[in-house]
């Protein structure tokens, strides 16, 4: 019922943004895409009933084929207003929106915003996240699956932002419920901040950051939890590309009511850090390939699961049409010894698993 309402709601808006558009002052476009896999890996430790895969937000399911994302979306501008609104379904609004209770997992972005003056833009509503040099889409990225510093980050996020958008520099400041939900789950806010700068045609340098308290229920669960991402994107030539992103992350351990307010300096922080490096070659048109290395250490459990590994990805791309594609790609994890979070050929616990996976792509504009 609520995704009827939303379709209906969607052509409604459609429709009249469309008659407003022939007064040539709106610009309104209408797009879909969809991407469907089939994954399999060597885990043995897969639930038999969902068969959804650990560790894997993109191509969740194991040996049956699976729909990522099909979603309409509607962007909108007209005078010094702009808008956005998309509407998702599939096993990605499953496990990487997996926090929140439908109907809000149904809905990927939906935000309005006002031109303040010249570059000078405030939106509000909900957004895909400003953290990360990989996108929640596949067709956003070079590879379909994420790596294993990209899980530890969030894919959205609720509240108001002010940015400044010139063709070279962008600087967004946020005002967030928290970092990766869009229900606030206590009594603060969380702050983030997003720049980017291109010194040259070939080159993109970016810091995102985010920092509040995430911890539920009152000021007695107060922790402090920060992190920032740097990302570096370089075009050696046309055809070839590289990608080098760096994280690091602290959280509070203790909480404000388990030590004496005197000692708080004292109080002893987990880290994360993670980094990635991913270089694409375009040899044509139609085809591509890209290989990336990627590792994380969350030893002190800043996030749940609580691990320390690295994979490595290589993938092919083959792009029937210019709104289409097909991709290839295999990973290979391998965590610490001491996080044997799957199960091997031989029914022991292993802490290594090899995937593959195939997904058709299709955007409609």
């Amino acid at each position: 019922m609520y995704k009827t309402i939303c379709l209906l709601m969607i052509l409604a808006i459609s429709t009249s943004l469309s008659i407003y558009a022939q007064n040539d002052v709106a610009k309104i476009n209408v797009s879909g895409y969809m991407d469907c896999y089939i994954a399999s890996d060597n885990d043995k430790s897969i639930d038999e009933v969902t068969r959804m895969r650990k560790l894997s937000f993109a191509n969740g399911k194991k040996n049956q084929f699976g729909l990522n994302t099909t979603q309409i979306n509607i962007d909108g501008s007209w005078s010094d207003y702009r808008g956005t609104i998309s509407l998702q379904f599939g096993d990605l609004a499953k496990t990487a929106y997996q926090a929140q209770s439908s109907p809000t997992a149904s809905i990927q972005q939906a935000y309005a915003g006002v031109r303040v003056i010249d570059n000078i833009w405030i939106d509000a509503g909900y957004f895909l996240t400003h953290m990360g040099s990989e996108l929640l889409l596949p067709k956003d990225n070079w590879l379909t699956s994420h790596s294993i510093v990209t899980y530890f980050e969030p894919f959205y996020q609720a509240g108001v932002r002010a940015s400044y958008e010139t063709d070279k520099f962008t600087g967004q400041v946020y005002i967030l419920n928290g970092n990766g939900i869009s229900d606030d789950n206590n009594v603060n806010k969380t702050y983030g901040l997003f720049l980017s700068y291109k010194p040259m045609s070939n080159l993109m340098l970016s810091l995102a950051n985010v920092m509040g308290n995430e911890e539920s229920g009152g000021l007695e669960n107060y922790k402090i939890h920060m992190m920032n991402c740097f990302v570096v994107s370089y075009s050696i030539t046309d055809a070839f590309a590289l990608k080098g992103q760096f994280d690091i992350a602290t959280k509070d351990v203790t909480t404000s009511s388990e030590i004496d307010s005197t000692n708080y300096s004292n109080t002893i922080a987990g880290k994360f850090s993670g980094w990635s490096i991913t270089a694409h070659y375009q040899a044509n048109e139609k085809f591509s390939g890209t290989v990336r290395y990627a590792a994380a250490n969350n030893s002190d459990g800043v996030y749940a699961p609580i691990l320390k590994g690295n994979g490595i990805t290589a993938g092919v791309e083959y792009k029937p049409s210019g709104n289409s594609y097909i991709r290839l790609e295999g990973t290979y994890l391998t965590l610490d010894e001491t996080y044997k979070m799957f199960l091997g050929s031989d029914n022991k616990p292993a802490n290594s698993r090899m995937e593959v996976a195939l997904n058709f792509g299709v955007i409609l504009k």
